[in-house]
């Protein structure tokens, strides 16, 4: 059997230590500029709703699978590629979840702001443009793009906060009702993703895009084609270069057996390597 592989992460209190002064500015500022933009964009929409029920209770269903997609794709990518070396992107939007594969409670210890600001900053530009879209009689099809935009960076914005809540021991009853009945992103179903190395069930809204994406090998598929075209290795600032390499050489791809590849984890690497 091969020698396990050991994952080397960063040190948690580094990466802690960059949660800065101005990473909270930036994140309230995505806040309020977020809430400004749903709010005129639901100023907008709400005329029509009443006119188009059937159509409005369709977006915002769908909206809802589709925050889980998007917001899978968003958690793989950072989870995936980059560094927490770049600016504003790295700092305010990788290095979160890197700090939360080191210390995965953490979340829990976050404030409003904290837990929702990255969110925030990605669905403002959606609702805004969406916004944009001029509406009224014969306009149908703006009110269905603006509607679903609408539905998914409502339930885009509410992403961590569930995160949050599937990490919580004692979540509100209400809130473990949602997770019991799957409503919300399940505590059970969420700490399939945190089984090192971190390669699966990216979708954190409610989680019900997870298997079928899984099975299909989609993630898989991305990052080989990523791969392919700028020689890049998947999840080398996450979990260091060796182990990395080691899973593109011994994993398959997904929906198939495990690879027969140990990993462990290593002690984390020292504050700025």
């Amino acid at each position: 059997m091969d020698q396990p592989v050991a994952i080397e992460q960063r040190n948690k209190h580094a990466l802690r230590a960059g949660y800065s002064p101005a990473v909270r500015r930036f994140e309230i500022t995505s806040i309020v500029a977020y809430a400004v933009s749903i709010v005129w964009l639901g100023w907008k929409l709400a005329p029509r709703v009443g006119e188009v029920p059937f159509l409005a209770v369709t977006l915002l269903l769908a909206g809802y699978l589709t925050a889980d997609f998007l917001t899978g794709m968003f958690h793989w990518a950072a989870d995936t590629w980059g560094t927490v070396e770049w600016p504003v992107v790295g700092v305010g939007l990788i290095r979160p979840f890197r700090e939360h594969h080191v210390d995965q409670v953490e979340i829990t210890r976050h404030d409003f702001i904290e837990t929702n600001g990255n969110s925030c900053f990605i669905v403002f530009f959606f609702a805004s443009g969406a916004a944009l879209l001029s509406q009224g009689p014969g306009k149908t099809w703006h009110f269905a793009i603006a509607g679903l935009v609408f539905s998914f960076t409502v339930f885009g914005f509410l992403t961590n906060q569930f995160h949050k809540w599937a990490h919580e021991k004692n979540p509100h009853p209400a809130v473990a009702a949602l997770q019991r009945w799957h409503l919300i992103l399940p505590r059970d179903h969420h700490q399939i993703h945190h089984k090192a190395p971190y390669t699966k069930y990216y979708c954190i809204t409610n989680g019900w895009m997870n298997e079928p994406l899984h099975r299909i090998g989609w993630f898989r598929a991305l990052e080989k084609l990523i791969s392919a075209v700028t020689g890049l290795v998947p999840r080398e600032d996450d979990i260091g270069k060796k182990a990395a390499q080691a899973l593109i050489e011994a994993a398959p791809a997904e929906g198939t057996a495990a690879a027969p590849l140990a990993v462990v984890k290593a002690a984390p690497l020292p504050p700025g390597q």
